[in-house]
């Protein structure tokens, strides 16, 4: 029994740009082989759990899911495994935005509702971008209003792809005791500290006996470099940025190719 771990966006859920229109269709095909010939499989990404009901109804079967890189743990028998951070980043992260006037928005969700930090910051100023649409609808708290000890999974920052890295390395310099990472082009993601994906695919991986020979990763972003780094089985789609496929062993074009190479092995 092997155990293959699919990134999400862009990897498994493949960017428009694709050659393949049905390469999201191939991929899922794919998976399900792989699970039907005995095997495991994970979906790892930054979105939380609330997407895993979501994945069980496209791909047709229960699987395991790691959320909020690596901040979540849904298993396939339905027993959940979560670390959270305080609300205070968020507070910390929205004051530090507007202090330094940046163009970004941070984003968390308490207590069952979703926080931004500002509806006039990058994303919702630009109407062509498809986050725009949110502006009227999200919630911006009073930052002195928030109890700073409620418990939150993740924060997220939506930044301009150009000042992406620069934010990010000046997050990362606010010392918050968090796991800082990227997993798009315009996505700063905050976890809490310790947190990645590479840790949560070795406690599944150990939950099902996989010893990491037996691991297959798949991803194209920052927040998969740690799985990448977990077992000599690691690709990543063509596509990733140059720092992405440097950790990688493998390069591929898409999920139904990695599973193709591995059934073949």
């Amino acid at each position: 029994m092997k155990l293959l771990v699919s990134d999400l966006d862009g990897t498994l859920y493949p960017h428009k740009q694709v050659k393949n229109k049905n390469q999201f269709e191939d991929n899922v095909k794919a998976v399900r082989e792989w699970v039907e010939k005995g095997n495991k499989f994970v979906a790892a990404s930054a979105r939380d759990k609330r997407h895993h009901e979501q994945l069980v109804k496209e791909l047709g079967f229960n699987l395991n899911y790691i959320g909020s890189n690596g901040a979540e743990i849904v298993y396939e028998q339905g027993e959940e495994v979560t670390k959270d951070i305080p609300l205070e980043v968020f507070i910390r992260v929205a004051e530090f935005l507007k202090e330094k006037n940046i163009n970004a928005a941070a984003g968390t969700t308490c207590e069952g509702e979703r926080l931004w930090s500002s509806r006039d910051r990058f994303p919702f100023n630009c109407d062509d971008n498809p986050r725009s649409p949110w502006r009227n609808e999200i919630v911006v708290p009073d930052l002195a209003a928030l109890d700073p000890e409620k418990r939150i999974i993740s924060v997220h920052i939506v930044v301009p792809p150009k000042n992406r890295d620069e934010l990010e390395a000046m997050i990362e310099g606010l010392k918050m005791n968090v796991t800082v990472t990227t997993s798009d082009v315009d996505l700063i993601n905050i976890e809490p500290y310790g947190c990645s994906k590479g840790e949560a695919v070795l406690q599944v991986a150990k939950r099902f006996g996989i010893a990491p020979k037996d691991i297959i990763t798949v991803g194209d972003s920052e927040n998969d470099i740690s799985m990448l780094k977990v077992t000599e089985n690691s690709y990543c789609i063509d596509h990733a940025e140059p720092r992405v496929k440097w950790q990688a062993k493998n390069v591929a074009a898409s999920v139904a190719e990695v599973v193709q190479r591995e059934l073949e092995k």
